[in-house]
């Protein structure tokens, strides 16, 4: 077993598990929470209109496709760049993209936007 990984929790350089876990779950994203999200953008009139649930349903089944796509993207860079690297970009493309979203929340006229911000957030997210 790898030395860093026999530390015990709390050690010196050891990451403590609720900061994995809570640091894990925003790296997941709109994705891992789209059962959650999708309510709250119906009651914040996202997409409002006949084809609102379907337009939902193609920006979440994007979203899942990119992702299992970016999962190998992320995975060579991670081996060719290294994880602080690959870490680092993807914190900042991250929030990037979650400002995006929150932004095409706030703005009806933005809405679109979210075809494009959950797709990035899911290239973003190497976990």
């Amino acid at each position: 077993m790898p030395r860093h990984l026999l530390a015990p929790v709390g050690a010196a350089g050891a990451p403590r598990p609720s900061a994995v876990t809570v640091f894990n779950a925003l790296a997941s994203g709109p994705l891992q929470s789209w059962a959650t999200l999708e309510p709250l953008l119906v009651k914040a009139h996202v997409w409002e209109g006949a084809d609102q649930l379907s337009k939902f349903q193609s920006a979440f089944s994007l979203a899942l496709g990119v992702s299992m796509l970016s999962g190998l993207l992320n995975g060579v860079l991670f081996d060719v760049l290294g994880p602080r690297w690959v870490l680092t970009v993807g914190s900042f493309g991250l929030a990037l993209c979650h400002l995006v979203m929150a932004f095409a929340v706030q703005n009806p006229a933005w809405n679109d936007q979210i075809w494009g911000g959950c797709p990035a957030d899911c290239i973003s997210s190497p976990g």
